[in-house]
């Protein structure tokens, strides 16, 4: 069994930097990470680059902020 795990998210770049380390901290790593962009700069994308090193992992950049609905755009 494969697990994906979903991370939404917008102008918390060390929020998000902590959430990607407790993924991968994880007795399980997860088949792939995905993360959900939803500020309108694209806050994400360096720590998204520097996470590909070490994980399977996908960005999708919501370039309009649309919450509460980032999650279903990964799904």
């Amino acid at each position: 069994m494969t697990v994906s795990v979903i991370i939404p998210t917008m102008r918390r770049p060390e929020g998000l930097r902590l959430a990607i380390q407790s993924v991968l901290a994880q007795s399980r790593r997860p088949g792939e990470i995905i993360i959900v962009d939803n500020a309108p700069e694209g806050c994400a994308r360096g720590i998204a680059a520097n996470a590909r090193a070490v994980a399977r992992l996908s960005l999708i950049h919501l370039s309009e902020p649309t919450r509460p609905y980032e999650t279903s755009y990964a799904v």
